[in-house]
């Protein structure tokens, strides 16, 4: 079943999700625990290197996923739900989205701005930005804002996942886990 069911997520769709769910937490831990070792060490770098990469595939991977979302319609979620809860969300997802493409755009225009190398599993990517620190420093700060609200999305997302499993008992949350 590669593609999805009426009640179902395909295999596409659930590795894309998982996958790149895998992918976030590498990022978001490689940024976050980065911090507990000194500068210059090697487990610092090389959890920035992971950070750095999980991003940039991740945005690789959002249009894959984009692809298959507009190209495969989603299974239905049983009972209906109602309208209001259909736009929240919608809502969120774009917000999902939005930020898995944002994020590593920022990321990426701040290290050029701070004229610092970078790299995509070891391909040079194309300068956007001339150097500039002071243009450096705001990207950083809006790069981890913005990462601060995805961080928002992904709970709210995974809590809502939980609710309509255990407190709606709809099948929201059973439509992307393998069927039986």
């Amino acid at each position: 079943m590669w593609r999805n069911s009426f009640t179902h997520f395909g295999v596409i769709s659930r590795v894309l999700h998982w996958g790149m769910t895998l992918l976030i937490i590498v990022a978001l831990l490689g940024v976050e625990l980065h911090e507990l070792f000194p500068k210059g060490t090697e487990l610092r770098t090389a959890l920035m290197t992971a950070h750095f990469q999980a991003g940039l595939l991740v945005f690789a991977l959002v249009w894959v996923r984009l692809l298959n979302a507009v190209t495969d319609r989603a299974p239905r979620i049983e009972p209906v739900s109602t309208v209001g809860k259909e736009k929240l969300a919608a809502l969120v997802k774009f917000g999902l989205y939005f930020c898995m493409i944002a994020l590593p755009v920022l990321g990426v225009l701040n290290m050029q701005a701070a004229d610092k190398p970078l790299a995509f599993f070891g391909m040079a990517l194309p300068v956007m930005i001339d150097v500039n620190k002071v243009m450096a420093h705001d990207l950083k700060e809006l790069h981890e804002t913005m990462g601060n609200v995805m961080i928002g999305l992904i709970l709210l997302h995974v809590v809502a996942a939980f609710w309509h499993h255990f407190v709606l008992h709809d099948t929201t949350l059973q439509r992307m886990l393998r069927p039986r």
